[in-house]
């Protein structure tokens, strides 16, 4: 819930994200980042257990980071999960400038970073892009990473370097699981810690478990976190449904000899009887295999990472177990989407002439396939998405070097996309005439999609050039500019029949998909600055993007597409077409340091996106928003409220009918208390004044006979007293 701040008056460098700089970024000069995200960098801290196995001591007092030197790049804001009171890893980016969340339910938090969101933002996990299975982002890249397993969740801000990840038009961010440290020695060490949280509201539970055996040569670590809630409340009703229950595990195994470090690893993510009021179904399963292999290679001069990663979902939904059946049998629905893909990336860093050089390949193979069926009549079928393929290749080149008072990067990656899918076909039984009348359109419109030609190939080029200047101690200025592109994710493309399978939208309209469509091209300017006084701090950075071939519902002129519609939605079908959008802004971290103890810190974020080529708004950004908050530090305990404010969001899309939402603003207090090095307790008050407010990014309600009618924005948490208890051993 809270940000320690960097303390520009206290030159401690922390040592986890010093190794990571030093092994990805290897140069004479050093680092100048933390102001640039000074906000949120402190999370990244370490926890008393991974204190003590590193040391060979007992754990202290936790450490705050700041890191010193003369680098203007990577700007990275960071936040350390297992420290936050949330069960969606994606409720935290409320935290990082210029991020926020699309929330569908409490666990399918989609990312958005300066207005773009879904498939455009890029989330690694253990440095490889996610698989997500089903069609409507159920299963959004952060539900993969539960809060606290996790090591931190890390922005990259700006623009991402053409390294970073394959698409990454929307930004990229990433988390890493915390799988433990090799010892010092060859004796083997036991270490580990545990973790139990609950919460008022929902009576939310979790617990996690991490065990670490490891030598200077071997490590094997086990991870685990369970969930489970009840349905929450808001201040004048209950959210129905918002249960939830997930369970995920990992177990690795990693060697470590003198020039090579192999991490293999193999998890499992169960999710049941999770509710999507934002969506036409509710989760009854997710079951997700996951298995992987990691090496890292010094070799010199040179520096190889190799990560491969598969995934294996089963996901089912359903329309009636969780909330409200349909009236009639009829209205009932059931669909299984499968899943499976591969990732991948070999990279390489070669330090060469003062400067360093990556290069690599990488990218992503996936799967898809979604049937939705009627449990009440067995020959009712539709194929959603019939073995569809998404396939994306990459190659890239980035130089960077420091010269003087002056930093630059340049880069330039080609990608490749390539896909197709199967034939598709819809069987409704002709019950009454209605259903008679939507069968024979779906059949029409499925001849026609198998009809069109379904293998699409597209070649994107992305290119990044960054400069950025020192101007002294804790003070630097940089301009990045950039070609971001995208390709179109299959629902666009493959989305035959109009239906809600759109990744997430959650804007209760219809869409049908258009094989055509071609990729996003982002033209793009970001100026930034870090700048520190004393004790306080101020990193601001504005962007402008102009974006040709934005990706967005229009409405169709297929007569027979909006029959269907009509008869499932009472709306007119959207088609994803290409028009044209620009998107700018301005977010910033700032802080001060009152006393040695007392700190004030916070994030401002504002953006705005319109079409170009109608005078339209941009659907689902987040309004002008920020955090402020006010935390004392003691000896062996903390203390402090924080509170996030947001503006009127007005500036609506009218091609979805989107409506506006007034501002609001909640205070949130918090308290910490480490009662020995081995044992913390804490203790949190969430919506402390149990605000009753609706958060613009947030869904809109599907579930008839809720205390929230249907079609209007849910409502957000109302108070919820949390307590949670670690202790590391």
């Amino acid at each position: 819930m809270f940000n320690r701040l960097s303390d520009p008056a206290r030159p401690r460098v922390g040592r986890a994200l010093a190794r990571r700089t030093s092994r990805t970024f290897a140069r004479k000069t050093s680092l100048a980042v933390a102001i640039a995200s000074a906000a949120t960098l402190a999370n990244a801290q370490q926890n008393p257990e991974q204190d003590r196995q590193q040391d060979g001591g007992a754990p202290g007092r936790t450490e705050q980071l700041v890191v010193l030197g003369e680098r203007v790049y990577p700007v990275v804001d960071t936040v350390a999960p297992s420290t936050q009171e949330a069960v969606d890893t994606a409720e935290l980016l409320k935290q990082l400038p210029g991020s926020n969340l699309n929330a569908n339910g409490l666990l399918t938090g989609i990312a958005q970073y300066r207005g773009l969101y879904g498939d455009r933002v890029a989330v690694s996990i253990d440095g490889l892009r996610t698989l997500s299975g089903g069609p409507n982002g159920m299963d959004a890249p952060l539900s993969y990473a539960s809060p606290l397993l996790l090591e931190h969740l890390s922005l990259e801000r700006g623009i991402a370097s053409v390294s970073s990840a394959t698409e990454s038009i929307g930004g990229h961010m990433s988390v890493d699981y915390d799988r433990g440290r090799h010892a010092d020695t060859s004796a083997f060490e036991v270490a580990g810690k545990a973790q139990g949280r609950y919460a008022s509201n929902g009576s939310l539970s979790s617990t996690a478990a991490r065990v670490v055996a490891a030598n200077d040569t071997h490590k094997l670590a086990f991870l685990g976190q369970v969930d489970s809630a009840g349905d929450a409340d808001f201040p004048g009703g209950t959210l129905r449904p918002t249960r939830l229950d997930r369970e995920r595990y990992d177990l690795s195994y990693s060697h470590r000899g003198d020039n090579v470090e192999t991490l293999v690893f193999a998890g499992r993510l169960d999710t049941t009887d999770t509710g999507t009021p934002s969506l036409p179904m509710d989760i009854d399963s997710i079951e997700t295999d996951l298995a992987g292999v990691r090496v890292d290679a010094d070799l010199g001069t040179t520096s190889l990472d190799l990560a491969l990663g598969y995934s294996d979902v089963a996901h089912a939904m359903d329309n009636y177990s969780l909330r409200t059946p349909p009236a009639t049998p009829l209205g009932y629905r059931e669909t299984l989407a499968v899943a499976d893909g591969v990732n991948f990336r070999l990279g390489a860093v070669t330090r060469l002439g003062g400067g360093e050089w990556r290069y690599g390949v990488d990218g992503q193979t996936a799967d898809h396939t979604a049937t939705i069926t009627n449990p009440n009549a067995a020959a009712f079928r539709i194929d959603n998405f019939n073995r569809v393929e998404r396939d994306v290749f990459g190659a890239y080149g980035q130089w960077n070097r420091s010269q003087g008072r002056f930093d630059y990067e340049a880069g330039i990656r080609v990608n490749r996309m390539r896909a197709s899918s199967g034939v598709v076909s819809a069987s409704i039984p002709a019950m009454n005439p209605m259903m008679q009348m939507m069968g024979m359109n779906a059949a029409l419109l499925a001849a026609r999609f198998n009809e069109s030609d379904l293998c699409r190939s597209l070649t994107n080029v992305d290119a990044v050039l960054k400069v950025g200047r020192v101007l002294g101690d804790m003070r630097s200025v940089y301009v990045e500019v950039a070609r971001k592109t995208r390709a179109p994710s299959y629902q666009e493309l493959y989305l035959w029949l109009p239906l809600e399978s759109t990744g997430g939208l959650a804007d209760g309209r219809s869409y049908v998909g258009n094989p055509a469509l071609v990729s996003e091209v982002s033209r793009e300017i970001n100026i930034g600055s870090n700048w520190s006084w004393n004790k306080a701090w101020f990193a601001p950075q504005i962007f402008y993007k102009d974006i040709t071939n934005y990706i967005q519902g229009v409405p169709t002129a297929d007569a027979t597409a909006n029959a269907v519609a009509m008869m499932m939605t009472g709306a007119a079908a959207l088609e994803f077409a290409n028009t044209d959008a620009k998107i700018y802004g301005l977010d910033a971290a700032w802080g001060v340091y009152l006393t040695e103890s007392l700190v004030l810190d916070g994030v401002v974020t504002w953006v705005r996106g319109r079409r170009t080529d109608v005078a339209d708004n941009l659907y689902r950004l987040a309004p002008p928003n920020g955090r402020i908050g006010l935390k004392y530090e003691a000896q062996n305990w903390t203390a402090g409220v924080d509170a996030l404010v947001y503006a009127r969001q007005e500036d609506v899309a009218s091609y979805n009918g989107e409506r506006p939402t007034p501002g609001y603003g909640i205070v949130n207090a918090a308290a910490q208390w480490q009662i020995r090095p081995s044992l913390r307790l804490s203790a949190t008050v969430a919506n402390l004044f149990d605000k009753q407010y609706r958060d613009h990014v947030d869904g809109i309600n599907r579930v008839m006979m809720a205390d929230v009618p249907v079609g209007e924005r849910l409502y957000g948490l109302g108070r919820s007293f949390n307590v949670g208890v670690e202790f590391a051993w």
